[in-house]
């Protein structure tokens, strides 16, 4: 990685490991089908492929650190111990698709909404609470995954669970970007290599809301690094940056939110292109897409999802929700008729919170500090955040670490532990504990970065 995370992206590199990550994980269903008398399995055939998943993607990481190492010579312990902790947080997410492999409620809703337009009827009958693009993309795909089912002669008569396969696998190369991402974010915060991969592997080993996205095979991780990514050539390639941005608020709405502070900024070369880009895969999504209806369909099925009603919801509308809800109920009363009034006031909260962060930002006008305090606003704007969608704190934590942590480690540490390093769990009012991180970290950047 550049010493200064400054310099071109090594796409020629990504795409080579690309190309290794498709074809192992294509190796380890092959070699799943043919079941030659070598391998065997933990849990049973249905989870063999996984485990062998693990070994394949354990040898392409060996494989990549041994190369990096011996191609450059760089092999003092203090460059090795480097590398050691670029794959530590790589190695973290292999372990865990290799060992969780069950499709999650959020997945069967991905499915629907893709079979759904796979028929010509709307993605929004079921679950699916998305904008279109990913049923769409996923509808897209499924023919290919079909053809591959069919030629490497799989026994289902559908292949969702080979597309479900690499998605998992996926999940693996979308954390080694965000570990090159994240790097590159804290080098250009000037520090060393070492302690730049340090605080990365602090942040991502042991990180509750990676591990929830990974299992919950949450979109998550795309529209992060999507956001990363636009950060990173903001300056050399604004236009670019813009429709990344796009194209992760065509995945998950709240990324929109993300222009707000390039646009506070003035930074119009990002921010023109990429609403540009959202307007324009809207209007071509309502155009030739069928059914046509399918954005009119999605603002009106998104704000009848439950909202506020469990405690691991850490947003302002959970919150305030809850903290009305738990006492009435204790008093053996009932909210019933005070739903609604309760979640527009959490909505008016959470408005009320990201406007002051907002006004803040005028102090602001670097693209990193734009796009981690952008991803912040997500959070505290939306009227559900669950622990899985605080992997967007990580930026903000990543470049708070780097530029205070030796002047306020207590602080930073406290604010790592509350939203990466406790599990979750369902207890009120102790759940709301990313949320608190959250603020304090906010308060930690932008009270305190005046001081910088």
């Amino acid at each position: 990685m550049e010493n200064q995370g400054t310099t071109c992206l090594r796409v020629p590199a990504m795409a080579t490991l690309g190309a290794m990550w498709a074809l192992v994980t294509f190796a380890a269903i092959a070699l799943w089908q043919k079941a030659p008398p070598f391998i065997d399995a933990s849990y049973g055939s249905g989870h063999q492929p996984f485990e062998l998943l693990g070994m394949f993607l354990s040898l392409l990481i060996l494989g990549f650190a041994t190369f990096y190492v011996w191609n450059r010579n760089q092999r003092e312990p203090k460059s090795i111990a480097t590398v050691g902790l670029w794959v530590l947080p790589v190695f973290a997410a292999v372990h865990q698709v290799s060992e969780y492999a069950t499709p999650s409620w959020d997945w069967k809703c991905y499915v629907g909404g893709a079979e759904a337009l796979m028929t010509g009827s709307s993605p929004y009958v079921d679950c699916y609470l998305y904008p279109p693009l990913v049923a769409q993309v996923m509808a897209g795909a499924y023919p290919s995954f079909a053809w591959v089912g069919e030629f490497l002669a799989l026994s289902s008569p559908k292949h969702w669970m080979l597309v479900f396969f690499v998605w998992h696998s996926f999940q693996v190369l979308m954390v080694a970007l965000l570990v090159y991402l994240l790097n590159r974010l804290v080098l250009r915060q000037g520090l060393d290599a070492f302690i730049a991969a340090a605080v990365v592997a602090a942040l991502l080993v042991v990180c509750t809301p990676l591990e929830r996205t990974i299992r919950h095979n949450q979109v998550n991780l795309v529209v992060l690094n999507a956001i990363l990514l636009g950060v990173d050539r903001s300056h050399v390639r604004p236009a670019v940056s813009g429709m990344l941005i796009a194209i992760a608020s065509h995945i998950k709405l709240l990324p929109v939110a993300v222009f707000a502070p390039f646009m506070m900024a003035r930074k119009w070369r990002v921010v023109l292109p990429g609403l540009v880009a959202v307007v324009a895969i809207a209007v071509a999504q309502v155009m030739f897409a069928t059914p046509s209806t399918m954005w009119a369909e999605f603002f009106v099925q998104g704000p009848q999802f439950v909202s506020g009603e469990y405690f691991r919801d850490n947003s302002f509308t959970g919150f305030v929700f809850n903290a009305v809800r738990v006492p009435v109920d204790l008093m053996g009363g009932s909210i019933r008729g005070w739903q609604e009034p309760l979640r527009l006031i959490g909505a008016a909260v959470s408005l009320g919170v990201a406007a002051v962060v907002f006004l803040r930002l005028r102090e602001r006008d670097e693209p990193d500090d734009l796009g981690a305090l952008g991803m912040a606003l997500m959070l505290l704007l939306s009227p559900v955040a669950w622990e899985h969608h605080y992997v967007w704190a990580l930026p903000l934590l990543a470049l708070t670490a780097a530029r205070k942590g030796r002047q306020h480690p207590l602080s930073v540490g406290v604010c790592v532990l509350l939203i990466c390093g406790l599990p979750t769990f369902d207890v009120f009012p102790l759940s709301y504990h990313r949320l608190v991180g959250l603020l304090l970290l906010i308060r930690l950047e932008l009270v305190q970065g005046t001081q910088r």
